[in-house]
């Protein structure tokens, strides 16, 4: 908007008197270069840099000041203590950019942004803020029954009948037997699912995340050649929900996969082609199959194999894949071991799996 003639003076006065050009904007309810563009427009030098900076901490109205050595010394207890930076920056009056210095500056690492945010969340400004954001939606057409849909979805691991939720759990199974995995986010309260496959097996995630978005929302996302991973690759993540809770402390009982009868048992045929596409190979010159279990025991590889010659009358035979030959001294000795099923044994189960074997992943039993 344009400026009157007592605006524009004003604005010469308040500037020759020491204020920013900043809070002048403030003052009159325009923007800093507007007040900049006057003061030259009036012939008004403007200030350097480092004289604003010895004038500012002078002027009443700015919230910008220095730390003494003193409150220095207590932000960085308060850090320990854990207080967020946002929450120190408001006690002294900084902002949180200039605590996060201060504690770089004393070579104290900062919080993961899990951590921060379980801090965060327990601010009393935090869930006040929450609250009121919460209220707003909630007045919004169309957000209450959006939520109500989404609980009733959510709901469908629980609701689904006896037979619908056997083939869930099956199919779920051959996935943490495979490459599959169920993990909680530190300070979370739900676990999720996740797995990741090379782009040209890309139709195969899809295959997977289709029978997971009857429990839950999913996301697949392409991802990059990294370090680890030198091709372009693709993940699938679920959202958390109980279900997989559940799920996660009956397969991981002490925060690690662990191979019971309690969930073994659930594996179906399409659960156990599921497992062969992920982690299983077809050797032509053997006309034979290996099923790579080199991240279980000896003793859970053999509850594996009782489970497949009782469930399905399949004889796999129990084999020494590979010992650790690394650095890590924390790895030495450790042994891995595979299932292997001869020419007779690869054909029967050839054609229980045949049906559910995905197009992309046909090389595998061809």
């Amino acid at each position: 908007m344009a400026l009157s003639e007592k605006q524009k003076l004003n604005i010469v006065k308040w500037y020759t008197e020491g204020l920013s050009t900043t809070i002048i904007a403030k003052r009159l309810e325009v923007s800093p270069e507007g007040v900049r563009y006057t003061l030259n427009k009036m012939g008004v030098a403007l200030r350097s840099r480092a004289d604003a900076l010895r004038i500012l901490p002078n002027v009443a109205e700015t919230k910008y000041r220095y730390l003494t050595e003193e409150q220095k010394i207590q932000a960085v207890e308060m850090y320990h203590n854990k207080l967020s930076t946002n929450q120190i920056g408001k006690h002294f009056g900084v902002t949180s950019r200039t605590i996060k210095l201060l504690l770089n500056k004393n070579g104290i690492q900062l919080r993961s942004i899990s951590e921060a945010q379980i801090i965060r969340s327990k601010d009393p400004d935090t869930k006040r803020r929450a609250s009121e954001s919460h209220k707003q939606l909630w007045l919004k057409p169309g957000y209450r029954e959006n939520v109500i849909e989404g609980i009733e979805k959510n709901k469908i691991a629980f609701n689904c009948d006896e037979e619908r939720m056997a083939s869930i759990k099956g199919i779920i199974a051959g996935m943490m037997l495979g490459d599959g995995g169920l993990f909680i986010q530190k300070g979370g309260r739900h676990a999720s699912l996740y797995f990741e496959h090379t782009m040209k097996q890309k139709p195969y995630l899809e295959h997977k995340a289709n029978f997971l978005r009857d429990i839950t929302e999913v996301l697949v996302n392409e991802l990059k050649p990294s370090g680890k991973n030198p091709n372009w690759h693709v993940r699938c993540k679920t959202r958390t929900n109980p279900f997989y809770t559940q799920l996660y402390n009956i397969i991981y009982p002490d925060g690690k996969k662990k191979i019971s009868m309690e969930w073994l048992s659930w594996i179906t045929i399409e659960g156990l082609a599921i497992w062969y596409m992920d982690d299983g190979s077809f050797q032509r010159k053997g006309k034979s199959i290996n099923l790579y279990t080199c991240g279980f025991s000896y003793e859970e590889n053999f509850m594996i194999q009782s489970f497949l010659q009782t469930r399905f009358n399949l004889n796999f035979d129990i084999y020494k894949s590979s010992e650790y030959t690394g650095d890590n001294p924390e790895y030495i000795g450790n042994i891995y071991y595979a299932l292997r099923a001869n020419r007779s044994e690869t054909r029967k189960f050839f054609e229980l799996v045949r049906p559910f074997i995905v197009p992309c992943m046909s090389y595998k039993i061809d």
